[in-house]
């Protein structure tokens, strides 16, 4: 695997501060130059939607600083359509459907902190990076 995913579970976790596992995940992934960190953009605008009108909103404007090479992941036309037979197919959300259509599209892992949702669209070979509320 070449990076990482983060889906909407993980950018939600990491703005909001309920596990700073996402947090030391990207450092981890910065440190090494082998590694590309992705983020769909129907789940970074899923979790501003979700966050809308909180200070954990503030935090999802830091992963884009430019001291850091966070990659975000388009959602054009050919983007749509896979998205869109996934989610079918999964009886998934889009949002989730874009997470796995950009961990498949790049080889990287998906972290999630809701792998329930996640795994009935992931396919045979892709793995989860399953984070938890804590690390307790």
């Amino acid at each position: 695997m070449s990076g990482l995913v983060l889906d909407t579970s993980a950018l939600h976790a990491y703005a909001s501060g309920t596990s700073i596992e996402p947090g030391a995940i990207l450092t981890l992934a910065e440190e090494d130059p082998e590694q590309q960190v992705w983020i769909p953009a129907l789940c970074l605008g899923q979790a501003q939607l979700e966050l809308a009108g909180t200070a954990a909103a503030t935090m999802l404007d830091l992963l884009f600083t430019e001291d850091r090479d966070i990659h975000v992941a388009v959602y054009d036309a050919a983007t749509s359509r896979r998205v869109a037979r996934i989610a079918a197919r999964s009886n998934v959300p889009l949002d989730v459907a874009h997470a796995v259509a950009t961990a498949v599209l790049h080889r990287c892992y998906l972290v999630t902190r809701d792998p329930k949702i996640v795994s009935p669209a992931m396919p045979p070979g892709l793995e989860i990076l399953h984070i938890s509320e804590t690390w307790d």
